[in-house]
């Protein structure tokens, strides 16, 4: 048997669902600050995928460290810092955290913080961090 690929078809099959703010907005056309974020992939079967995620903290000078938790079907991985500026976050996640079919996936974070609360303007949306997407790969391609 000849092997065409070693990508698994992934699916986004539910919307994301964003408590908080998510749009554009004056400062900056490419602020989406949530917490948590949480979406469904469907998968043929499973597979050890890295999920990267292109993220920034909300941050002011004396801001404490943001960290992201990422659950697969209800399974923490280890969290990641997210730092103050635009970066790829990477996690591999092992082919025994997925499972054919409906897959359950949550971002969240350590803190959200209302900007007017720390000296950063008016605003008092919660702000946790700025996400640009998330991707998922079959680990190895």
């Amino acid at each position: 048997m000849r092997k065409i690929s070693n990508r698994i078809p992934i699916i986004i099959v539910t919307t994301f669902l964003f408590v908080g703010y998510h749009g554009m907005t004056q400062s900056n056309a490419d602020d989406n600050f949530f917490d948590p974020l949480a979406f469904g992939v469907v998968l043929d079967h499973p597979a050890t995928l890295r999920v990267q995620i292109r993220a920034r903290a909300f941050s002011w000078p004396s801001a404490p460290s943001q960290h992201l938790r990422l659950s697969v079907n209800g399974q923490a991985q280890e969290p990641m810092e997210v730092p103050a500026d635009w970066a790829v976050l990477e996690r591999v996640v092992p082919a025994a955290a997925w499972r054919t079919g409906a897959n359950a996936v949550v971002l969240t974070f350590d803190r959200a913080t209302r900007p007017s609360d720390v000296g950063q303007g008016s605003d008092t949306r919660p702000l946790a961090a700025a996400v640009d997407y998330v991707r998922i790969v079959v680990e190895g391609s």
